[in-house]
């Protein structure tokens, strides 16, 4: 079995609105009107929600893998600290094989940073520099990472965003999952587009990873099915081991 755990991105936000384009002929007016936090993306229809499952990489993964999965994060939604409670409480050492994690922004209730935000002044509380935030970064990554390796998984991470990609590469390279595009390694899905705003609807990706890319007019930019089939090729080009990881790093 594998086991994904991650934000929005794992649960496939954003893929029941391919459906409604393709099949019930919802313009961009009519998807933008229900985007979060207008509604919630549990409550689609049947039909829709299969579709999520169906193109969300976690299915495509398992499928080239021929193995059983889970995604634990069962609804929207997640953070880091999130993730590690999720895999805490799971069976892990129950038929499970391997746990990706796909690792969100970093400051999503992370408390050095909220006290930050608010401005505190205590010693310690507030960060100042690149290397307090990779600190915070590394802890999160091996708080996610502890409990399935202690259980007899392996345990791979990859990442939407850059800083939290740059700490994996370089502190946990064997567990590094870049996307691999067309011969090309991408150290994150930020770094596939030339200004790495990725969460800005109004540029585009050049290899339509996002739903804004293929429905026109569409402000959501969460994974398009072509984005999650993107992600996908690219967690099996790592399980099968086909990474030069040397060429990947020096790369990426």
């Amino acid at each position: 079995m594998i086991y994904f755990v991650g934000c929005s991105y794992t649960w496939g936000a954003g893929l029941e609105y391919e459906y409604y384009h393709k099949n019930e002929g919802w313009d961009y007016n009519k998807i933008n009107n229900h985007i979060p936090p207008n509604v919630w993306l549990e409550s689609s229809n049947y039909k829709a929600s299969e579709y999520r499952r169906k193109h969300r990489f976690a299915n495509l993964v398992s499928k080239e893998m021929n193995m059983s999965y889970e995604v634990i994060n069962q609804v929207n939604g997640g953070d880091n600290y999130n993730t590690r409670w999720l895999l805490n409480n799971q069976p892990l050492d129950n038929g499970s094989k391997i746990v990706i994690i796909q690792f969100t922004q970093w400051q999503r209730s992370c408390p050095e940073y909220e006290a930050t935000l608010s401005e505190r002044t205590y010693p310690g509380e507030t960060i100042q520099t690149e290397s307090q935030i990779d600190s915070i970064i590394e802890g999160q990554i091996e708080a996610c990472f502890s409990t399935p390796t202690n259980k007899g998984n392996e345990c791979f991470g990859i990442a939407w965003n850059r800083d939290m990609a740059r700490v994996l590469k370089d502190k946990f390279p064997e567990q590094f999952i870049p996307l691999y595009i067309d011969g090309e390694y991408y150290d994150s899905w930020e770094h596939t587009q030339e200004s790495e705003k990725f969460n800005n609807y109004t540029e585009v990706n050049p290899f339509k990873m996002r739903l804004s890319d293929v429905i026109p007019g569409v402000k959501d930019t969460h994974l398009s099915s072509v984005g999650h089939k993107i992600v996908a090729d690219s967690i099996v080009h790592k399980l099968k081991g086909k990474f030069n990881n040397e060429k990947m790093l020096r790369r990426v």
